[in-house]
């Protein structure tokens, strides 16, 4: 089972500890975290990233949505975990 940290940094009200997020709602929140994360961002790992950020005011055409795909498929099959 995955489990993470909430990004939104709200205590537990009975606890006061961090919520958690659990299941496709924890892989979701670090899918995300992956793909909005540019290349030389993350100073311990350099290669962790996607330059989606850079694809945004691009005009639209079908291979700018492949090379997006590609992106995608790419730096997520490059962090995949078995």
């Amino acid at each position: 089972m995955r489990k993470d940290i909430d990004l939104s940094f709200r205590k537990h009200p009975l606890t006061g500890d961090l919520l958690t997020v659990t299941k496709s709602n924890a892989i979701n929140q670090a899918m995300k975290n992956l793909l909005l994360t540019e290349y030389y961002k993350r100073g311990f790992n350099i290669e962790v990233g996607c330059n989606l950020n850079s694809m945004v005011f691009e005009l639209y055409s079908p291979l700018q949505q492949q090379t997006i795909k590609d992106l995608i498929k790419r730096c997520l099959d490059n962090l995949e975990v078995s």
